[in-house]
């Protein structure tokens, strides 16, 4: 059989891996073992090899070695190739944006830390061909504070990563599919409704922003009440996107986790119809940002570009809700109270689906409570119409049975 290349410590044939290793002055030679077969020489076997020629090494020199340690059966191997390992090399080989890159590191990032056995003990070395559908369980109900998104994301990275050690020969069943349904775990997940602010509140929180702080931070945050705009929106937004002409707006890139890209969430440009609140602020900004020609809204602290919204939220935002005494928001709900405030207005759901970047139906979803408040009240009143009036009132009949 021809040997195509040699590696230290593995050679590699057409069709296996072999092990060497210097043992007591004699060449050792093991055919690399997987489910009683040679492992095929794909790239994942092969840095499979290659580690665990390491760690043979590493017991010899340390007069640690143990034939059972790392052939039990004369080839199938117990140590070696670790989850860490196969989600390390399945991350590197991902062609995603550097934002998603770095989401996906934080995911696996819970499955070094949180992989447990039935005690509760962490493993961090577990062999991937170990890894079990109750490990991945015992690991999600380790951290029950997480919300089911949060969880949903992990999953899907760890399936992922365990998918390609399936179609890779490093085993045979993917943990993260539940074996009676043949279904990936999920966690169901209660999304948070939307709280927006009333009018009269939102020009309170402008109004103490403008008395308090730099005049950029209450444009940025009247804008952002005033257009809808998603986060990253908002902060990638450009003075060459605006029309002061036509009175609108051009919403095409967006920044996540600080990094530009020429895409909105959902791959659709849209053009926004600027109001008389959200034209006001523009106005105002212009002499702060408009000559350079670039971004919109600067952190005037630094005088540079927003890149996420945890310095505007923990410095400006929670300070002036505070002292507002208005119940904690994070900012998104900015968002929501311009489409809430649209749809107190009676304006059209299709356009205004269409200016927060929605489908018509993911905005009636959202907004759902809003757009069937007045209308509740009408059915209801339809109905008693036709119900015969009770002999006594209602808080009649209350008072009598107290």
């Amino acid at each position: 059989m021809a040997v195509n290349r040699s590696i230290s410590g593995v050679e590699l044939r057409t069709s296996s891996i072999l092990l060497k290793f210097t043992l007591n002055g004699n060449q050792e030679r093991r055919t690399l073992m997987g489910n009683g077969a040679p492992l095929f020489p794909s790239s994942a076997h092969i840095k499979y090899a290659e580690r665990l020629v390491a760690d043979i090494k590493t017991a010899i020199r340390l007069d640690r070695f143990k034939w059972e340690d790392f052939f039990p059966d004369e080839g199938t191997t117990k140590v070696g190739y670790t989850v860490a390992d196969q989600l390390a090399d399945w991350l590197a080989v991902q062609r995603v944006t550097n934002a998603t890159k770095l989401s996906y590191q934080s995911c696996a990032k819970f499955w070094y830390k949180t992989i447990c056995d039935r005690k509760g003990s962490v493993v961090s070395n577990l062999p991937v061909q170990d890894l079990t559908f109750m490990n991945v369980k015992f690991a999600i109900a380790s951290r029950s504070e997480l919300k089911g998104k949060t969880v949903n994301n992990y999953l899907q990275v760890l399936r992922g990563a365990m998918d390609q050690a399936k179609y890779d020969g490093l085993i045979t069943v993917n943990p993260v599919i539940d074996p009676k349904s043949g279904v990936s775990i999920r966690v169901k997940d209660q999304k948070p409704e939307a709280d927006p602010f009333s009018n009269d509140e939102a020009d309170r929180i402008v109004a103490s922003m403008q008395e308090k702080y730099p005049e950029q931070i209450g444009n940025f945050t009247e804008f952002w009440l005033w257009t809808g705009l998603r986060t990253g929106e908002l902060l990638a937004l450009q003075w060459k996107s605006i029309d002061f002409t036509s009175g609108y707006f051009q919403v095409h890139e967006t920044i996540v986790r600080g990094e530009h890209q020429d895409k909105t969430k959902t791959n659709k440009s849209r053009r926004v119809k600027l109001n008389s609140h959200s034209l006001a602020a523009l106005l105002r900004q212009k002499k702060h940002t408009y000559l350079a020609g670039g971004r919109v809204f600067n952190d005037p602290r630094y005088d540079q570009p927003w890149i996420d919204e945890r310095a505007f939220r923990r410095s400006f935002w929670a300070p002036t809700l505070k002292r507002l005494g208005l119940h904690y928001r994070r900012p998104y709900n900015c968002r929501h109270t311009y489409a809430t405030a649209l749809i107190m207005a009676n304006a059209n759901h299709k356009w205004t689906a269409g200016q927060l970047g929605h489908s018509v139906e993911m905005f009636q979803k959202t907004y759902t409570t809003w757009i069937d408040g007045d209308q509740n009240e009408a059915e209801i009143a339809k109905l008693e119409a036709n119900l015969k009036k009770p002999q006594f009132s209602p808080l009649a009949m209350v008072n009598r049975l107290t």
